[in-house]
């Protein structure tokens, strides 16, 4: 059949009454309908067997505990119940049957026992690192891509309720300890994202964690009589003080922080030249590159600063009561974590000191306050001290109870971590009752 020209395509013939679109598409559904069923079905197929293979790849396999590259535990499949020993009616009576169910606490666990177990989930994420990059939002799950690889964990985040609260007990801290004799540092630590401005996307500017650090010093309060602000100390000038993977500075890093922290004690500090660089590692991945999903960026190098006589030190993990011989647990480095061979990682309570016990080391004691930029830092203070090192995000306890037996307490912090949680606020306990 043929068709006149048509001033309009959609004018229909003045014959059949039928348009050019009307045509095509019957002749579009005349060609071998039965070839078009099946395609729909097999993308149909497709469609159900990848929704729901995955599905059960979740339930059949079994659940992986920790994350080796994200550093972390995974959630596991959650439990409609708070475990508990006793009958059906004890378990009523007592509110331990399906209360984490009727709390929401079991559908939010689902939702994250899903997303953690989820098969294929590091190839996911890799996925979903490219797809933002390519829509041009240069970050994904909150880190941005910098030039030369430079991976940038964003702490514009800003919480003046939780920063308000730790930065008062800090204070509190602080003025009791100065009431005790004991001389006091607060020392903030700058991070990537204040000192790595030159290697922002183009779409950032460079002043964005400015808030944050506005925040904080206006809120010092009378920790501003004591307080070091490490950032122009370590610098960010471009050289290799700051981990391209990591949130921590380098040991680099770490000396010209040790340095500062000296020199604000009046204590002169080592210089460089009576250290040893040991490259111990060449693929450290760091917690950055880890929530990234940019698993094609390069790694780091690792350093440790030796010095003469710290092979003899001892690492006493109070929460173990293991013994570290030496300031770095090398067990780590043929680990993902890397980082936590700096005296032994993220731990509530250790003892640093030369000798056979804490006791006999007859040197100046510091307490040490501290996040996990104070790890890579304690190697270079116990050239000086013996350390009693407390981790408010771990230790319960009272720390008062620790000023006795310290000469000087540090605080070394990173301003997210004071912004961002809460740990600080137990360094109030112990305080009104001396």
């Amino acid at each position: 059949m043929t068709f006149r020209k048509y001033s309009f395509i959609g004018e229909p013939d003045p014959k059949s009454g039928e348009t050019v679109q009307d045509r095509l598409l019957s002749m579009q559904t005349e060609q071998r309908p039965h070839r078009a069923r099946i395609a729909d079905i097999a993308l149909i197929a497709v469609f159900l067997l990848v929704i729901y293979g995955f599905a059960a790849a979740t339930f059949i396999t079994p659940d992986v505990r920790f994350s080796e590259t994200e550093n972390r535990e995974l959630q596991q499949l959650p439990k409609l119940s708070t475990p508990m020993d006793g009958t059906l009616a004890e378990r009523i009576a007592a509110g331990r049957f399906l209360d984490r169910l009727l709390s929401g606490r079991f559908a939010s666990e689902t939702s994250a026992w899903f997303a953690d177990q989820f098969p294929l989930r590091g190839v996911a994420v890799e996925l979903k690192a490219m797809i933002e990059l390519a829509s041009l939002k240069a970050e994904n799950n909150n880190v941005m891509l910098g030039s030369g690889g430079v991976l940038i964990e964003r702490n514009d985040r800003l919480d003046t309720e939780k920063l308000g609260k730790n930065l008062a007990a800090a204070e509190a801290f602080a003025e009791y300890a100065i009431t005790q004799g004991k001389t006091v540092t607060f020392a903030l630590a700058g991070s990537v994202f204040d000192m790595a401005g030159e290697y922002y996307p183009a779409i950032y500017g460079a002043g964005a964690s400015h808030a944050l650090w506005s925040a904080v010093l206006d809120r010092l309060g009378s920790l501003e009589d004591v307080f070091l602000d490490l950032r122009g100390a370590v610098g960010g000038d471009g050289a290799y003080r700051y981990y391209k993977t990591d949130h921590h500075w380098t040991t680099e890093g770490a000396y010209r922080a040790y340095a500062a922290i000296m020199e604000s004690m009046g204590i002169e500090p080592y210089s460089e030249s009576e250290f040893t660089s040991t490259r111990v590692s060449d693929k450290f991945y760091g917690t950055t590159w880890s929530s990234s999903g940019m698993s094609w960026v390069g790694p780091d190098e690792m350093w440790y600063w030796r010095w003469d006589g710290d092979e003899d030190v001892t690492v006493r993990i109070n929460d173990s009561g293991r013994e570290i011989k030496g300031l770095y647990d090398t067990s780590y480095l043929d680990k993902k974590d890397k980082y936590s061979s700096f005296v032994g990682g993220n731990n509530a309570l250790l003892y640093i000191y030369e000798g056979d016990s804490f006791d006999d080391d007859g040197r100046e004691c510091l307490l040490l306050i501290k996040d996990s930029f104070a790890h890579s830092v304690a190697p270079f203070l116990a050239r000086y001290f013996k350390i009693i090192m407390v981790d408010p995000r771990y230790y319960k306890k009272a720390a008062a109870d620790l000023l006795p037996s310290a000469d000087r307490v540090l605080f070394l912090y990173s301003p997210p971590t004071l912004a961002e949680s809460t740990s600080l606020t137990i360094l109030r306990a112990g305080i009104d009752k001396q």
